[in-house]
Parts: structure tokens; C-alpha cells; sequence
């Protein structure tokens, strides 16, 4: 990668004077997991400097970047671990008063700085574009193994594919594949080992890809959206092998008084803060809900939502727009009133694509109007930004554009079989690929069709607060709906007949007692018939 060596013999010449480093964490998991790489590869390298002479510090809400305001006194270099190549003014700034910027990022931008040491995939000839800030820190680290004769940059390879996991790269490139499949294989990590054990009755016998994506990255996108500022320094402290295991007082309900670990103390404030992230945004869904129904938004072809009268929390901005787009099925922006000091006004927000429908860049489609001020991020799921003159212009032009368009939702399927020739060999062949799904790599899927359902193969089992549907299918398969309903209960039931059901979903293997059962979770089905009687 371009710059990489210059980079790291400024890291080295720092090392050797008496100014302070200051490490910026990036406020997302790929942030937290970026500066936890370098920081526990330098404690290795150089434990005390490390502890007396960097500083990392934390956003006080979800944003990234460069904020001058936070920067300490006696500082000689700056570092940016997954961000900071759009802050041209902030480098030009720190340079100004004698300090060195290194930024190690994966994100793209027009212009290329002249004041920092830029180490970024995407801005060079290095041929992986689908690395993550994780991923840039650890071949960083690679280099100073080369450089300096050591060996240590793999040690923290579970950090780079949780990253990865996190950042949702295309796990179709070899390179990002190897770092995550060996990520999930070698896990050291105090905080990722604890949330392995926390978290193992959903992530079964093995930890993959797509387990991380949903029982680990999440939890910790809670803390660096709504957690509070000692949330934050608990939990990434946690990913520090130095720090991980000290003892603070404990926060646990009804043990004043005494101690425990931080990182036991991270795993459960992890689980605290996203029950809480979750009743904030089910009360955003709610309010938004209200409003487009009033407003008649859901006329338009795209479910643009301008909030004047209220604003949502940044850090929830986007995931309350993603509840929106799997509800109403079509692309969604979320967008809080922005008035800048002068009194201009702007429309700041996420966009969230739907993915199942034909329009597969909402981003791009974004850019295209010429009428946004920014859309960066991802192809379905990134920063909004337009100003008020023109956000009429835009909602016209999208309206124009999509005329014609259906946001019909549509599933790739991967195998469909009839009720007659599925069995539960092929169930447990395809559950057992499980590694391999990820970002570019979904988990595939099957449809049964034709599925008689007679009252003797239906049961309703309660579980937690949501009750379980399965279908006890003679060829010794379960089919499993989560989250179901007496309602759901009673569509599938007859009492001396049986229903005719079309399902989809994903395939599972259940081991108990040394034996392994077949399983598909039903994602989606459709009653096809009714018949009273059933022989």
C-alpha cells in the first residue's frame, strides 16, 4: 500500500521523543476494533510509552472523523485508525501547529491530502478494495513485524475479522475471506473471547462470520451509538489485553461495593446498553409511524421522512430508517433539521436501500439527482445530507425517476424443492456451510413447496415472550417459525383437514443428546390451500 513504510518510521520516530499520541477511536465497531489492533500491538512493542505517553479518546455521539476540540495538549502525532481521509482541513490545521497526521483508513475521497501520511486501500493501487479499517491497522502492523524483526501482527487477527464482520465486506474476496475465517478460528481477544461465552447458545458450536454479524458486532454498535462516555472506555478497554482484566468497582445489581473485571463488566453493559438502544429506537418506529401515516408519505415511490417538528437521536438515525425499509418495503431517508449558525437550513440523516428490490445502489441513485450535498457510506446504507433549497428538487426528481418503478420484494432462492423429494440429508449438507455465509456471501435459501400440514404435525411452544411455531414433518425435519403468533397458530391449523403451505427459509442442524436433527427456519410462507379432510 502507498505510504505504508513512511508510515510506520513516523510511528517509530515518534516513539523516540517526549510529545503525546493521540489515537482517535472511531465511533463503530470497525473503529473500536482498529484502535484496539494498534494499541495492544504497540503495548507489546513498547508497554510503558504506551501507557504514559498515547491518549485515545472516544466521540461524545456517533460521529467520525477529526474533532479538533478534543485534541490534548503536547501533542506530536495524530493517529486515525478507520477514518479521518475526508478531514483535509483538519490536517492542514494540525500540520500548521507542528503536528503529524497518520491516517489508516478504507474510506474513499475526491481529493488526496498534503498534509498527513495516508495509508488507505481505496486510494491506491493496492488491488483488495474490500478491506476495513481493522484490516489497513493490521497490514500496518504487518509492516512493523518486517520492519522490526517481530511477530505479532497475528495475534490480533480476531479483532480484524470481527471488523470486517462489522463493516460488511465482501467476504467474495479471497483476501477478506482468509482474515475472517482465520479471525474466527483464532479468537485471543479477552472482550471477543467473553462474548463467545456470553453469546453461545446463538452462536452454536462454531463461531463464523454471519454468527458475529448478528450476536457480537451489534452489541457493540449499541455502545459507541447511545452508550455513555464510561460505557464506551469500559467496553473498549475490554479489547485491551493490558486492561481487560483489572478490576473496577462493579456496576452488577446488588453486589456494591466489590470488584470485578472490566471486560466481565463490558460483556454485560453490553447487553444492558443494547435493551436500551432497543427501546429507544421501537419509540422511534413508533413516532415515524404516526407521521407517515399523516403525512401520506407512503404515496411517494420512496419513503423520504424530513423531521421538522422533532428530531431522533443521531446514533439511531439509521437503524431506525432500516426498520422503516423492512416494513414498508422500499428505500427510506431519515432526516433531521439541521440549522447551521448563519441560519441556513439542512436535511441530515441515513438512507437505507432495499436490497430485495431492483434499485440495488440507493446511494448512487442518490448522487445521480446532482441534488444532494452528500450520500457517502455504503450502497444501501450511508450519510444524507441535503440543504432545504433543494429538497423539493429532490423529492420531484426521485418522484420522476421511479415513475414506473415497483418496489415488488423479491428472495433469491437457492434450491426449491417439492414436499416429496427434500430430505433431511440435504438440510444438514447445506447447514453445514455455515462458515461460509457472510457480506457477499448470503446464507443460502430453500423453498418447500406443497407442504400438507395436518393438526398432528403443528405445535405452538412458548418461549420467552414470543411463541415458536414448528411443523413436525414425517421425513423427520422440523420446520421452525421464531416470533410467531396464536394467530399464525390458527392459520395453519384444521382440524380434520390439513393446509397446503409454500415455505421458505434457512436450513440448521439441532444436536441433542448425541443426536443431529435437520431444521428449516421459516422466513416467509404462503397458504396455498385448505382442505376439510385429510387421510
Amino acid at each position: 500500500m502507498d505510504n505504508i513504510e513512511d508510515g510506520a518510521r513516523l510511528l517509530i520516530q515518534h516513539l523516540g521523543d517526549d510529545k503525546l499520541v493521540w489515537v482517535i477511536v472511531d465511533a463503530d465497531c470497525d473503529g473500536y476494533c482498529s484502535s484496539a489492533i494498534l494499541l495492544n500491538y504497540l503495548h507489546r512493542l513498547v508497554p510503558s510509552m504506551v501507557e504514559s505517553k498515547f491518549i485515545y479518546t472516544h466521540q461524545p455521539s456517533k460521529r467520525h472523523g477529526i474533532y479538533l476540540e478534543q485534541c490534548p495538549d503536547n501533542v506530536g502525532l495524530v493517529i486515525v485508525p478507520d477514518a479521518g481521509t475526508n478531514d483535509l482541513a483538519c490536517h492542514h490545521a494540525l500540520r500548521e501547529q507542528g503536528i503529524d497526521v497518520l491516517i489508516l483508513d478504507h474510506h474513499q475521497c475526491d481529493d488526496r491530502t498534503q498534509d498527513a501520511v495516508l495509508i488507505n486501500n481505496q486510494m491506491c493501487d493496492y488491488p483488495n478494495k474490500a478491506l476495513c479499517g481493522g484490516a489497513i491497522v493490521y497490514k500496518f502492523c504487518q509492516c512493523l513485524d518486517d520492519m522490526l524483526g517481530v511477530h505479532w501482527a497475528d495475534d490480533f487477527i480476531d479483532l480484524v475479522g470481527l471488523a470486517l464482520t462489522a463493516d460488511m465486506m465482501d467476504l467474495r474476496q479471497v483476501e477478506t475471506r482468509y482474515l475472517v475465517t482465520r479471525g474466527c478460528n483464532e479468537i485471543r481477544n479477552p472482550f471477543i473471547q467473553a462474548m463467545v461465552f456470553r453469546q453461545s447458545y446463538s452462536l452454536g458450536d462454531q463461531v463464523t462470520s454471519i454468527g458475529e454479524a448478528f450476536y457480537i458486532a451489534p452489541l457493540v454498535n449499541a455502545i459507541t451509538r447511545v452508550g455513555t462516555m464510561e460505557e464506551k472506555f469500559i467496553l473498549f478497554d475490554s479489547m485491551l489485553e493490558w486492561k481487560a482484566y483489572s478490576k473496577v468497582p462493579s456496576t452488577k445489581r446488588g453486589c456494591k461495593g466489590q470488584l470485578e473485571q472490566v471486560v466481565e463488566q463490558a460483556v454485560r453493559t453490553c447487553t444492558n446498553v443494547k435493551n436500551r438502544q432497543t427501546k429507544l429506537q421501537d419509540t422511534y418506529v413508533s413516532q415515524l409511524e404516526e407521521l407517515i401515516a399523516a403525512e401520506g408519505l407512503l404515496d411517494r415511490k420512496l419513503l423520504i421522512i424530513p423531521l421538522d417538528s422533532f428530531s431522533l437521536d443521531k446514533g439511531l438515525v439509521g437503524l431506525t430508517a432500516n426498520k422503516l425499509m423492512a416494513k414498508y418495503q422500499r428505500p427510506v431517508a431519515v432526516l433531521n433539521k439541521i440549522t447551521d449558525e448563519d441560519g441556513t437550513i439542512h436535511w441530515m440523516g441515513s438512507g437505507r436501500g432495499y436490497p430485495k428490490s431492483k434499485l440495488k445502489d440507493f446511494r448512487q441513485f442518490c448522487l445521480n439527482s446532482n441534488l444532494v450535498e452528500f450520500a457517502s457510506g455504503h450502497q444501501n446504507a450511508f450519510g444524507l445530507s441535503i440543504s432545504d433549497a433543494n429538497l423539493e428538487a429532490f423529492v420531484a426528481w426521485t418522484e420522476n425517476e421511479l415513475k414506473d418503478f415497483e418496489f415488488s420484494p423479491s428472495e433469491d432462492v437457492d434450491f426449491v424443492y417439492t414436499a416429496e423429494d427434500f430430505n433431511g440429508k440435504d438440510i444438514l449438507d447445506i447447514a453445514a456451510m455455515k462458515a461460509l455465509w457472510g457480506q457477499g456471501v448470503p446464507e443460502a435459501k430453500v423453498v418447500i413447496k406443497g407442504l400438507r400440514v395436518p393438526k398432528e404435525k403443528l405445535t405452538l411452544m412458548a418461549r420467552d415472550t414470543k411463541p415458536t411455531l414448528k411443523i413436525s414433518l414425517s421425513n423427520g425435519v422440523d420446520c421452525i417459525k421464531f416470533k410467531s403468533s396464536e394467530e399464525e397458530f390458527e392459520e395453519f391449523y384444521s382440524e380434520s383437514g390439513c393446509v397446503t403451505v409454500d415455505i421458505l427459509g434457512t436450513c440448521n442442524s439441532n444436536t441433542y443428546r448425541g443426536s443431529t436433527k435437520p431444521q428449516i427456519f421459516i422466513e416467509n410462507y404462503d397458504i396455498i390451500n385448505r382442505q376439510d379432510y385429510y387421510f
